[in-house]
């Protein structure tokens, strides 16, 4: 059972607006590069960087298969999908059955819409780079939102309201589906990165 005050405090933070511990900024040039390190403040700058701009970029990492998971416990709980805990991106030819194992250009996307909840952070740990090509390019979605609300209202309101169907189907038998608009507001119709979840307090010891 859990007694009166953390029912209060549950029922609190769930009513109150959601703390930010930074605020949100559309990009307006390359994103800082964070050097690879484990000391308590160099980590910090990263979870700050992805709260502000949705993207950090650290160099000097170890070239360690494997690092990338590593990190993700840093920053929190490593989701397992049909995956498994990591992906390896690797050009398999003919023999790929799945775009991101090709060497074909992939324009700007957002991944994994199809999964619910979809996922929260992504990382990329490039141990070796093709001879040519394989740029890799992120878009700030965020100021490309906010530049179709302020040039076509009328669009905006109908990508943030009318929920879009998703559908994965692999070759392992997994099926995923998720709808959702394709752009997410909150109540106030300001941008959020993802839907508004549940937030419980700190601890749910009672």
């Amino acid at each position: 059972f859990y007694d009166a005050a953390w029912l209060a405090a549950d029922a609190a933070a769930r009513a109150a607006p959601a703390s930010k511990s930074a605020a949100a900024r559309a990009w307006t040039g390359p994103p800082e590069r964070i050097p690879y390190a484990v000391d308590a403040a160099t980590r910090l700058r990263v979870p700050r960087a992805v709260l502000e701009g949705g993207l950090a970029v650290r160099g000097g990492a170890p070239l360690e298969a494997g690092l990338v998971r590593k990190v993700g416990d840093w920053l929190g709980n490593v989701r397992v999908t049909n995956y498994g805990d990591l992906f390896e991106v690797t050009d398999d030819g003919a023999k790929a059955h799945n775009l991101a194992n090709t060497a074909v250009r992939i324009r700007a996307h957002t991944d994994n819409p199809y999964r619910d909840p979809f996922p929260g952070v992504q990382m990329l740990h490039c141990l070796r780079s093709a001879p040519a090509g394989g740029s890799t390019t992120f878009t700030d979605g965020f100021a490309a939102a906010a530049y179709l609300r302020d040039e076509d209202p009328d669009a905006f309101a109908l990508l943030s309201s009318v929920e879009h169907p998703y559908e994965y189907r692999g070759d392992d038998g997994a099926l995923l589906r998720a709808a959702a608009p394709v752009i997410s507001v909150d109540g106030a119709r300001a941008l959020t990165r993802a839907p508004p979840r549940p937030r419980r307090p700190r601890s749910a010891t009672p």
